[in-house]
């Protein structure tokens, strides 16, 4: 079974490897949205700060999730794709069946995103960022959390949906985790109506883990001490979705992925 997985998973690696726009996708635009959020709202963001120096951390932690997530509907609409054009049926005379191409999409996906989450610290470091030690650590974990989590979410959507084009709506429930969340401002800069939503955003509690773990100036801003509550909320939210979508995944292979 395993070799069979390895094959599935080297299937999908060696297409991303040879198609350029999938490159582009995963490696260049999260490095230009970065640029393009610090270029237009970096001088709105220093000032809702407070600080002499824009901290680049709330940005950096919501590009790693923002920048999986944008390509996680590309990673769907390829899925389904190959639903309809009945390479999965091909799948189920195999030995295992659909389960190991679900494990070998799993962790292809997987290195994909994990390698766009990385554009991002990557990006606000050449920028002038430098995490503590914790903070760092924090980032990786992060990385890594996000990229297993939104992979089977992307494996698990794409059984859900029959089109490709229906896989479109993960693109604006992306823009909307990512700009109603503590990535670019405080919360408290939000208006009152909308600070609720901004609150229980786990990208917001991952952001303020990242601030507490840094320790820096925003932290002494914005009152941030304590990481572990921040953490915990964010990394069970994480856990669920992973937890979630990996059982309908698995259970829509057993029902010959229908």
């Amino acid at each position: 079974m395993a070799n069979y997985i390895g094959v599935h998973g080297g299937r999908h690696i060696t297409r991303l490897l040879h198609d350029r726009s999938l490159m582009l996708n995963t490696l260049v635009m999260p490095i230009v949205s970065v640029l393009i959020v610090v270029g237009l709202f970096g001088d709105f963001m220093k000032a809702s700060q407070g600080l002499e120096e824009l901290d680049l951390m709330p940005v950096t932690v919501m590009f790693i999730i923002s920048a999986q997530l944008m390509n996680s509907q590309s990673v769907a609409a390829s899925l389904v794709s190959e639903r309809q054009r009945g390479i999965t049926d091909r799948f189920f005379t195999t030995p295992g069946g659909i389960t190991p191409y679900v494990w070998g999409t799993w962790w292809a996906v997987f290195l994909r995103l994990f390698v766009a989450g990385l554009t991002g610290p990557i990006i606000t470091t050449i920028m002038g960022m430098r995490p503590s030690l914790p903070a760092l650590g924090w980032l990786l974990f992060l990385n890594i959390l996000v990229a297993a989590t939104i992979s089977i979410f992307a494996i698990g959507f794409s059984s859900l949906v029959k089109v490709p084009e229906a896989t479109m709506i993960m693109t604006p429930f992306a823009f909307i985790l990512m700009f109603l969340s503590a990535g670019i401002v405080p919360t408290e800069s939000f208006i009152s109506v909308v600070q609720p939503l901004v609150r229980i955003n786990p990208i917001t509690h991952a952001v303020r883990a990242g601030i507490a773990l840094d320790d820096g100036p925003l932290a002494q801003v914005l009152g941030v001490k304590e990481a572990l509550p921040e953490l915990t909320i964010a990394v069970i939210f994480f856990a669920v979705i992973l937890v979630f979508f990996a059982f309908i995944a698995f259970r829509k292979a057993k029902k010959n992925w229908l």
